[in-house]
Parts: C-alpha cells; sequence; structure tokens
C-alpha cells in the first residue's frame, strides 16, 4: 500500500531553491546526418539539500534527436530533459544554444512548474520540445566552427519541511491506495516506486499542487476507468493526467474541456492549453475563438490574451483571410 496526501496551496513550507547548469558541446554538428528517431545524451549532476536536510545529487540527462524524435519532426531538434535519481521536486528549466554572434533560448512558461521525479515515459524522455528548432536554422546561424553547443538551466525547489504548518481551517486529504494500481496506470508513478526516490523509501507519495477533488478523481479513474462527473474539476484533472502520464484519462479530460467551450471561457481555455502544453486543446480553443471572435473579444478574458503575442498569432494564424 501507499499513500497519497493532498496540502491546501494557501499551506506555508519553507522551500530553498537550487540552480544547476550545464554545457553541452557536440562537435561537427554541421556535418551530421541522422534518420529520425536517433538520438544523443549527456548527463549531469546538480548537488541539492533533501527534505531530511542531507546533501544528495540530483542526476540528470538531456536528450538530443539532432533529426527529430518522430519521422513527423524530422528536419527539427527534439530536445528533452529527463530526471535520472535524486529526490523528487519541482523544477523550471530552459535550453539554449549560444554562439558567438547569436543565440537562441526557450523556456518553459514563467508560471509553469513541472514536478520530475521520474525518469521519462513511454513516448518521451522527460520534458521537452519535439520541435524545439529547425535543423537548417542551427546549421546557417548556430554553430560555432560546425560544433554545437547547447546550455541547460535548471531551478530546483525542495521541501524541507517534514510537517507543514498549515492556516486555519485547512486540512490535509489522505487516500490509502495500492502501488500496483498506481504503477499500472502511471509510469511516472512506476518510475517513482522502482527507484531509489522518497517516495519509494516512504511508500507516500505528496501531491501539493492539485485539489484535492481531482486527486480523487484520478484514484477513481484508477480504479474503476471511469469518472463521476469530470465537467467539474476537469481542468485540475488534466493537470493530475500529464503530470503522472495517464494517457487515457488525459484524453478524456480534452474531450471534456473541448466540449465546453462557451463564448465566455474561450480565452481562458486558450491560456490553460498554452501553459499545458496541450496542442489538442490550443488546436480547438483558436478554430472557436477564430469562427467566434467578434463576440469573444468583447469577453473580460479577451483582454489578457491580448497581452500575449503567442496567442494572438495563434488566433490570427486561424483565421480564414
Amino acid at each position: 500500500m501507499a499513500s497519497l496526501s493532498f496540502t491546501p496551496s494557501g499551506s506555508q513550507h519553507s522551500i530553498p531553491r537550487f540552480e544547476g547548469f550545464h554545457e553541452w558541446h557536440i562537435e561537427k554538428f554541421s556535418t551530421r546526418t541522422h534518420a529520425p528517431g536517433f538520438y544523443l545524451t549527456t548527463l549531469f549532476k546538480v548537488p541539492v539539500r533533501d527534505e531530511f536536510g542531507r546533501d544528495v545529487d540530483t542526476v540528470w540527462k538531456i536528450t538530443l534527436y539532432p533529426n527529430g524524435c518522430t519521422p513527423q519532426d524530422a528536419n527539427y531538434l527534439s530536445l528533452f530533459l529527463c530526471q535520472e535519481s535524486g529526490p523528487c521536486h519541482f523544477v523550471r528549466f530552459s535550453f539554449s544554444i549560444n554562439t558567438i554572434r547569436s543565440s537562441f533560448k526557450k523556456l518553459l512558461p514563467s508560471n509553469t512548474r513541472i514536478c520530475f521525479g521520474l525518469v521519462g515515459n513511454e513516448r518521451f524522455p522527460g520534458r521537452g520540445w519535439k520541435r524545439y528548432i529547425s535543423v537548417p536554422t542551427v546549421k546557417n546561424y548556430l554553430l560555432q566552427s560546425s560544433d554545437l553547443n547547447i546550455v541547460c538551466s535548471l531551478q530546483l525547489e525542495i521541501s524541507t519541511d517534514s510537517v507543514p504548518r498549515f492556516q486555519p481551517n485547512q486540512e490535509i486529504f489522505k487516500y490509502g491506495v495500492h502501488k500496483f494500481m498506481l504503477a499500472q496506470y502511471s509510469d511516472v508513478f512506476k518510475a517513482m516506486f522502482s527507484h531509489d526516490f522518497a517516495e519509494s523509501r516512504s511508500n507516500r507519495v505528496t501531491i501539493l499542487d492539485i485539489k484535492s477533488e481531482a486527486i480523487e478523481e484520478m484514484i477513481r479513474f484508477i480504479y474503476s476507468g471511469s469518472t463521476r462527473d469530470i465537467r467539474v474539476v476537469h481542468r485540475a484533472l488534466y493537470k493530475a493526467a500529464d503530470k503522472y502520464n495517464i494517457i487515457r484519462l488525459k484524453l478524456a479530460c480534452e474531450t471534456s474541456i473541448i466540449n465546453s467551450l462557451k463564448v465566455d471561457n474561450a480565452c481562458s481555455t486558450l491560456i490553460f492549453a498554452r501553459d499545458n502544453f496541450t496542442n489538442y486543446i490550443l488546436n480547438a480553443t483558436t478554430k472557436f475563438i477564430s469562427y467566434n471572435l467578434n463576440r469573444v473579444k468583447y469577453t473580460q478574458g479577451w483582454q489578457e490574451v491580448i497581452q500575449h503575442a503567442d496567442l494572438v498569432d495563434q488566433i490570427f494564424k486561424g483565421l480564414d483571410l
């Protein structure tokens, strides 16, 4: 048996931050020719202090596909980051390709944190970009004497409070679940319990960033294959399904979110899709807004959307001009 615990977002925690940096030099990149699916990897360590106050190393792996991770992504660099070992934690990360003349950088949105503590999943080796940048752009503008330099920067957050300090009237929710059930539906849970992570040692998974109602529905889905009323918590449930890579539940949440699209919630759905890297919802919402632009632009959410150039560009690309 294992336990899942949920801590309300307003709880007080002491969360130290650790930073990591790794530069990867790949020689003669300009002369390399590889089929899609071929990859290169590099490992590096970031020292941290775990929840028990011990100095430990987290081990990370960068995976580069020089010609795309799938045939559909050929002619692009695919780039992913994955945790190999160490305590589970939240992370912000970015990759950049630097030269003397110029640089190119991609990072997750500043308000996005990903919980790692995993070894990738069945589809991709961690988190990152299937189409980070086109190969011609790299070879024409971003090489140093035919060599490629990739820089990865991380910011890690690890809670050191073994017992969180709660504000009045807040609760902690505990659920007894079977490890084999979690591992059967989620390769993330499987990795947590089969590697030397804190969850494996303590038989406990602490979830700080997902609503308790969504956790309950996730457990219900794992045990029964269905949810009670997915529409009530589909956004929070999508985050849970994405975080733990429960594919069928993600698809169910995406379908529910798209079927619930309205003029009044279209803008918030678009931002949600962008921030959570779901192209299925992003494309459907863009199409919906394009068809209903004359109504959507008078909603309150439109004022937030127009503050983001990438979202405006996405919408107008969907217009039939």
